[in-house]
């Protein structure tokens, strides 16, 4: 009688565990349908995206997608972010932050993914972090040379990708 009973709670417990992932599949792809149709670029299969979602003194937080899935938290500063749209990225070394990927934005260089904690850690890079919060009341990005690391790892035996940046505001 309680072996019936385990097995019943079990075989719930797996129909609902396999409903539960089918139902996140679909959200995943109706999110990522959303960003899509967002971007107003029609770009099918951008490599990776910023997902903008909170703007404040701190600056524009963001989540950062490889594919449709987030890899790390951004932070660019609010005055001279990146402005919405598609950019190519490619792999550059910089005397600082070692090898790193570059956005190719119109009448702007050296805007590098690096690692940094604050809105002035950056003149217009995105910094790359694994959580969002505060350090000593100063709205920040944590963890950052270990996103920074994360993100490398991900593009490791990639030289460039497009990037899109959206506003989720």
């Amino acid at each position: 009688m309680i072996d019936e009973e385990i097995q019943h709670i079990l075989r719930n417990r797996l129909q609902t565990a396999c409903l539960c992932n089918r139902l996140w599949q679909r959200a995943t792809d109706e999110i990522w349908d959303y960003l899509n149709k967002l971007s107003g670029k029609n770009i099918k299969n951008p490599d990776a995206r910023i997902v903008r979602l909170e703007k404040g003194k701190g600056g524009i937080i963001g989540v950062f997608l490889k594919g449709n899935k987030i890899l790390c938290y951004t932070l660019e500063s609010y005055e001279k972010h990146i402005p919405f749209g598609a950019y190519e990225c490619m792999r550059v070394s910089s005397p600082k932050f070692g090898e790193t990927f570059e956005v190719k934005v119109p009448n702007r260089t050296y805007i590098r993914f690096h690692w940094g904690n604050f809105n002035d850690d950056t003149e217009g890079c995105p910094l790359l972090g694994m959580t969002v919060g505060y350090i000593k009341g100063k709205r920040a990005i944590l963890s950052s040379k270990r996103a920074f690391k994360k993100f490398m790892e991900e593009f490791k035996n990639i030289n460039k990708f497009i990037l899109d940046v959206i506003d989720f505001l």
